[in-house]
């Protein structure tokens, strides 16, 4: 989404990208426990529903990520926790009403592969547009247990075992524009942690829109700014 906003134009004086020697630190805090994974999930609720941090960058205790954790969504990627906080912080002055709503949160089983950055299955299939997907993503599933035995002695399933968690989330708001736009997106983060550290180091989002798709939502006159037009014509009568 800010990629979206920056093509658009939004800002365009303050909206500067910024590198991680730029970045300041953030909220103070310290790594939960090893293992403590309860304790990350019950921290990563508060930043949805009491911080919203998605639509004001504010984080409960930022420790919980790597300090150069890779932040992930359909439109870029870039590594740095501080660099995510104060890309954030530069959006909230163009969002209007935000809201964030958590559908659900929950630690992902540990066999089977990881979730990748260009498969929304979650999304998609409410949409009926990725049955032959999901059904290839059965098999590959059914062989990676056939050989999970043989990789687990060797060492070499690290990877897909990798403690990871999964959240659903809806967000709404209008950006500040003439035209006010309405964006509703319907989306899911995955977040994979480093369990020596009990630290997430990977927060890759999915969306139910395409890229192309998020920026003509950016583009589209909403309701809002149609009866602002309304009232402002009837001021000047």
């Amino acid at each position: 989404m800010t990629e979206g906003l920056r093509l658009a134009g939004v800002g365009a004086s303050e909206y500067q990208s910024v590198t991680a020697a730029d970045s300041k630190g953030t909220s103070a805090g310290r790594a939960l426990r090893r293992g403590d994974v309860a304790g990350l999930l019950r921290t990563l609720r508060r930043d949805y529903q009491e911080n919203a941090y998605f639509v004001t960058g504010q984080l409960d205790n930022a420790e919980i990520y790597s300090p150069d954790c890779l932040f992930a969504d359909p439109t870029i990627s870039f590594r740095g926790r501080d660099l995510y906080v104060r890309n954030l912080s530069l959006l909230v002055p163009f969002l209007e009403d935000p809201q964030i709503q958590l559908k659900s949160l929950r630690q992902l089983p540990a066999e089977g592969r990881p979730l990748r950055r260009w498969q929304w299955p979650v999304l998609l299939n409410s949409r009926g547009s990725t049955d032959s997907s999901s059904r290839s993503d059965s098999s590959r599933s059914d062989s990676s247990r056939g050989s999970r035995g043989s990789s687990r002695s060797s060492g070499s399933s690290a990877s897909a075992e990798s403690t990871r968690l999964f959240a659903q989330w809806r967000l709404t708001c209008y950006v500040r524009l003439p035209w006010a736009p309405f964006v509703a997106v319907n989306g899911t983060t995955t977040y994979t942690l480093n369990e020596q550290e009990n630290q997430i180091v990977s927060h890759v989002e999915a969306w139910d829109v395409t890229p192309g798709q998020a920026l003509l939502l950016l583009l589209k006159p909403s309701e809002q700014a149609a009866w602002r037009q309304r009232q402002s014509a009837q001021q000047q009568r």
